[in-house]
């Protein structure tokens, strides 16, 4: 079931990508995991 979901986002992702959203999306993730780090110390 992962693995199909996983399938499922990426598609997602690279449909998403044709309107450059997908790189969006990315970079928000990515942020969003400094903030995450920087609130453990």
């Amino acid at each position: 079931a992962t693995s199909v979901l996983t399938h499922l986002i990426k598609q997602k992702v690279s449909s998403l990508d044709q309107f450059g959203l997908g790189r969006i999306i990315e970079n928000e993730m990515q942020f969003g995991e400094k903030i995450y780090e920087n609130n453990k110390k």
